[in-house]
């Protein structure tokens, strides 16, 4: 399938976001971080969204599988090891990510972005890091999945649809107050939501039709809610909820419309402008 560019552009996009958030020296509670969180993890699923197709379970669980959980279970394997030798055979740290090879592989069976330190009062799980996402996009895929078929099949409206996003992704938000699940399957529910904006973007051809008073509208909505604010979609933690989801999802729209707008320079303008 021929590749989409402005959807790679966007995809780069976030993943600076991601990287610069997390390159910080203090990135938690300062408005510039609060920017990038409010759109650094929503985007990618907001493009899951807007290039939803839809597929059989098996394909669903098949194609997760190669993409996302094989890719994760390597990844683990590697971190296991590296936790291993750095704690037995190496006097300094190498990719060390717990202190003792049992809660290394903990860490990768409950996949967790963050570490949690006091599950049910209890336990610690160290975190497995970034490849958490590989494990929530698994799940929200076939959440996702689920629930469209459902209302496709009963013929349920669009605004109907939104409510029921909206209630699944209220329940991960409060989950997540009390609990961290494993497979971050709290954060999967916030994620739902994201999906069907990505849906209704496409839907309405929004970002085809988005020009420069869209842009700045989405823009000054995602800057607005950002003051509001941090939401760590990992944890789904959010200092409001409602925020979290106008923002990421006006956020997202703003990168994927410059993102349109960038890939159709024609390399002859880029020339030009440099």
């Amino acid at each position: 399938m021929k590749r989409i560019t402005w959807i790679d552009i966007s995809r780069a996009i976030g993943m600076l976001t991601i990287i610069i958030a997390h390159s910080l020296n203090s990135y938690t509670g300062n408005y510039f971080s609060n920017i990038l969180f409010a759109v650094n993890v929503p985007i990618f699923f907001v493009l899951s969204g807007y290039l939803h197709k839809d597929k059989s379970y098996s394909k669903i669980i098949t194609g997760g599988f190669f993409n996302l959980l094989l890719p994760y279970i390597v990844t683990s394997f590697i971190m296991i090891m590296l936790t291993a030798v750095s704690l037995h055979f190496h006097p300094i740290y190498l990719g060390r990510i717990a202190d003792s090879t049992r809660y290394a592989a903990l860490a990768a069976l409950y996949g967790a972005g963050t570490p949690i330190n006091n599950l049910l009062g209890k336990f610690f799980i160290p975190a497995i890091g970034a490849i958490w996402f590989l494990l929530a996009m698994f799940l929200a895929n076939i959440f996702y999945s689920f629930i469209i078929k459902l209302t496709t099949k009963y013929k349920v409206s669009d605004n109907i649809t939104t409510i029921i996003f909206i209630v699944t992704t209220f329940i991960g938000f409060h989950i997540a107050k009390f609990i961290q699940l494993p497979w971050s399957l709290d954060a999967v529910l916030v994620s739902l939501i994201f999906y069907w904006f990505g849906f209704l973007i496409k839907k309405y051809n929004l970002v085809n039709n988005g020009n420069f008073i869209t842009f700045i509208f989405a823009v000054s909505i995602w800057f607005v809610t950002a003051k509001i604010g941090p939401f760590y979609l990992n944890v789904a933690a959010a200092t409001s909820y409602t925020g979290a989801i106008i923002g990421g999802v006006a956020g997202s729209y703003a990168i994927m419309v410059f993102s349109k707008w960038f890939a159709n320079i024609s390399p002859e303008n880029i020339t030009h402008i440099v």
